[in-house]
């Protein structure tokens, strides 16, 4: 899945936390989100645009979640975000491969 493909298909789901999102689905819709609300604050002069983050909140956690099920994870472990080590957990379950069959959280999805 390309670049435009993966943030069209995570804002048409923007509010579906159910599925599944592959690899590269997650990954450069993380790239989307580093570049418009991270980079821009490095950047002398350019204004930070406070709503951008606000839009992008609920598809972030939704892609994760979505993530999350592709490896047989629930999507409710992204709260171990909030512990502040749980970050590497998240980051090292997120690079994880597909898990190659139908799981409890749906069916693999053939792209």
């Amino acid at each position: 899945m390309g670049f435009a493909q993966s943030i069209s298909v995570c804002f048409r789901k923007y509010f579906t936390f159910s599925g599944r999102a592959s690899r590269s689905e997650f990954w450069w819709f993380y790239l989307l989100v580093l570049v418009t609300c991270v980079l821009p604050s490095f950047i002398p002069g350019v204004p930070i645009l406070s709503f951008v983050p606000l839009i992008l909140v609920i598809p972030i956690y939704a892609t994760s979640s979505r993530r999350l099920y592709d490896i047989g994870k629930s999507g409710w472990w992204q709260l171990v975000w909030f512990t502040g080590i749980g970050f590497f957990l998240l980051l090292f379950w997120w690079t994880r491969a597909t898990e190659q069959k139908d799981n409890q959280y749906g069916p693999l999805e053939q792209s």
